[in-house]
């Protein structure tokens, strides 16, 4: 999470250390791919204990979805008129 990245910096002198991202990284990322689900995608974050998904398609890096995205979604949605929904 973000909180664990800042945690990981630390402090030094007043200062924010410089570790290499390689020190706070996530190496085994959660992965989906374009076509998959929101129904699964949110499964996914709220099981995997992830802040965002990377989607990728043919090996390559297309995009990211978060649990932001998913809070902005809820409220377009909460938003609409009742005859829309």
């Amino acid at each position: 999470s973000c909180f664990e990245v800042i945690a990981a910096l630390g402090t030094r002198a007043g200062r924010l250390a410089a570790p290499p991202v390689a020190e706070v990284m996530d190496s085994e990322p959660a992965v989906v791919a374009p076509d998959t689900s929101l129904a699964e995608a949110l499964r996914l974050l709220r099981t995997s204990g992830r802040g965002c998904l990377l989607v990728v398609q043919g090996g390559s890096l297309v995009g990211v979805v978060s649990e932001r995205d998913f809070v902005g979604l809820l409220g377009r949605v909460i938003e609409m008129p009742s005859g829309m929904k």
